[in-house]
């Protein structure tokens, strides 16, 4: 559950609500909207009928009912839809055993056994998509060998595709063993060449998530260059003025020897969780880190 200190009920559902967005319930089944709607203070829109969302894109989340008449429809909505398949889809059915029945399930979908309990699961789910402290815990880490990837499930059930090769700490050996860590908030690598690393969390939404305020592909690449090295430059200076190794200061943030020294030789800009973790062991706030002063 998202916990937003000194809020009501209320609040925290509008706060839901507001980061799921629009969402479209296609249902003959009037009990299933008036139990959704009492969950939470979703914005929603009722549809009868698979042909009444087909050319519909104005929605984030799709709840379809497959009990509608026209369900032989499907997958129409998702053909006519070039964003569809970057929307999460829900689809209540008779049983899980008959989703063979359907074709062309979008990437963001999802089953739930037709009932009047599966309403709170939708809900549930659905909340749990948005909720931040999830999306920033590893539930599942898997290597791909063939494609030189990792695939990786985060708490809040979203899935990436990571490639070693976007990850500047890795060097061009294989993978030979990798663990999730401490709190679910990293995972740890080591290659065939004794090369070790981290992956934390904020790397991977950096990496894979489109909606993370800081993925990369939202970033002027000429900004990003000179953030790395304002960066970079600003834990040099504050190591170098605290008297204390690369070594000693990596041992003490908890990270490898090379990482930090590419940190510092500005191929590559921290996460926050790795930069959290430099504040920490020099004893200074963040804020002196990331701040955009002078640090030549």
């Amino acid at each position: 559950m998202l916990l937003v200190e000194g809020k009501t009920t209320d609040e925290i559902d509008s706060i839901y609500a507001e980061a799921i967005g629009k969402t479209c319930f296609v249902t003959r089944h009037d009990k299933f909207i008036r139990r959704f709607r009492e969950l939470g203070n979703f914005s929603i829109e009722v549809r009868s009928s698979i042909a009444d969302i087909v050319g519909k894109k104005d929605c984030n989340v799709y709840i379809v009912d497959t009990e509608v008449p026209d369900i032989h429809l499907w997958p129409a909505p998702i053909l006519t839809d070039p964003e569809a398949f970057n929307k999460t889809w829900l689809f209540l059915v008779p049983k899980l055993s008959e989703t063979h029945r359907m074709e062309m399930f979008p990437n963001n979908s999802w089953c739930f056994t037709r009932n009047y309990n599966a309403i709170s699961e939708v809900v549930s789910f659905l909340k749990q998509r948005v909720n931040p402290e999830l999306a920033r815990k590893i539930k599942e880490v898997n290597y791909l060998e063939n494609v030189c990837s990792f695939f990786i499930r985060m708490e809040n059930n979203k899935d990436y595709i990571l490639k070693v090769g976007d990850l500047p700490e890795a060097d061009s050996s294989g993978i030979i063993e990798y663990e999730i860590g401490e709190n679910n908030r990293y995972f740890r690598v080591k290659q065939k060449s004794g090369n070790e690393f981290e992956v934390p969390w904020d790397d991977i939404l950096y990496h894979c998530e489109p909606r993370y305020e800081y993925y990369k592909g939202n970033q002027d690449n000429n900004i990003q260059k000179d953030r790395v090295e304002r960066v970079s430059n600003k834990i040099r200076q504050l190591r170098k003025a605290k008297g204390v190794s690369i070594t000693d200061l990596a041992k003490q943030a908890g990270m490898k020897r090379p990482n930090l020294s590419r940190i510092e030789s500005g191929k590559h800009l921290p996460s926050l969780e790795t930069i959290e973790r430099l504040s920490e062991a020099l004893k200074v706030p963040v804020a002196e880190i990331v701040s955009f002063g002078s640090n030549r």
